[in-house]
């Protein structure tokens, strides 16, 4: 009984980390869009290094978050 709950605490603290991870990485993605669609609409220059999300992520392909960035630069 004792390694059911281990191996449940286990997946859950997995399921947790991924969720985190997902969110933080959607999180930036979506302030690096803002900023750049402001900068866009206010004829302004920005640097895309300033945004720390790299430009060919295979990783990210099918996250909508990244392709909506992608399409705003």
């Amino acid at each position: 009984m004792n390694r059911l709950r281990l191996l449940d605490f286990r997946l859950n603290a997995l399921c947790l980390n991924n969720f985190y991870s997902a969110n933080k990485t959607n999180q930036k993605l979506k302030f690096a869009t803002s900023k750049i669609r402001e900068a866009k609409k206010q004829n302004l220059e920005f640097d895309i290094d300033s945004f720390d999300v790299k430009l060919n992520d295979n990783e990210l392909l099918g996250n909508k978050e990244y392709i909506s960035f992608l399409r705003a630069l």
